[in-house]
């Protein structure tokens, strides 16, 4: 866990995202989602680790309804897909009070919430949303990075 100074929050919270940093090469668009080849050749190589990350790291697949995961009773408990959400700044569904963040299209559907800094620091799968503490901190803002393959294989 990652706790932000109170003046950090805002500026943070605007820069946590679930788009694909990449833009799909002309007639490269029937490639599936998480194909690199799908995507221009990124400029920097800090842009090419974004890139790979985010297609290694960030997507949520879902197994086969019916098998053990996200989808044992049916539809995914995680949530996933999720609808688009063209805008930049993050909203807060009224009814689920989940979170909904930059998704630009229907590509972005099964990426898990990230903040680029966060994810090019961690290297790994680094989910990042808001959680408010109810006792001690409670304007605090949480990035949740982790590192799940790591944890439960002893490798990197």
């Amino acid at each position: 866990m990652l706790w932000l100074e109170d003046e950090s929050i805002e500026t943070i919270k605007q820069e946590i995202t679930a788009a694909i940093p990449g833009t799909v090469r002309p007639g490269h668009g029937h490639l599936p989602v998480n194909d690199k080849n799908r995507y221009e050749t990124p400029l920097t190589k800090e842009e090419d680790d974004l890139l790979f990350l985010v297609l290694r790291k960030q997507l949520h697949r879902c197994k086969p309804a019916g098998m053990i995961g996200c989808r044992k009773n049916g539809p995914c408990s995680c949530g996933f897909p999720f609808p688009d959400h063209p805008s930049r700044t993050a909203t807060q569904d009224g009814s689920s009070l989940v979170w909904r963040y930059h998704r630009p299209n229907q590509d972005c559907r099964n990426v898990v919430p990230y903040h680029a800094g966060v994810l090019l620091m961690w290297r790994g799968e680094a989910r990042s949303s808001r959680a408010l503490s109810q006792s001690r901190f409670p304007s605090s803002l949480t990035l949740l990075p982790y590192r799940t393959h790591e944890f439960a294989t002893g490798k990197q």
